[in-house]
């Protein structure tokens, strides 16, 4: 896997585990992806559009990310149906 192939990865499972969690912890994933802690600082301010810091090392989505996966997901879902409901 190359350097882009593993950020790209890691930005979208960070996003994914903020989805699904809430919050989540700067040393947590570092070790989570054996990286340094900087490294997922780096990680997290590319993703300072949607992503914000609740201090102490956790961050969250923004309010506006938030709710734009929570719309998105269904649609992604919905999309994928034919036209009997079956995917």
């Amino acid at each position: 896997m190359s350097k882009g192939e593993t950020l790209s990865s890691r930005l979208t499972a960070i996003i994914i585990e903020l989805h699904q969690s809430g919050t989540v912890e700067r040393k947590l994933l570092a070790d989570k992806f054996h990286v340094t802690e900087r490294t997922i600082y780096r990680d997290l301010n590319r993703l300072s559009p949607i992503v914000e810091s609740a201090g102490n090392g956790v961050y969250r989505l923004s309010i506006s990310a938030r709710t734009e996966l929570d719309n998105a997901i269904p649609r992604m879902f919905e999309n994928h149906h034919n036209s009997d409901g079956k995917i």
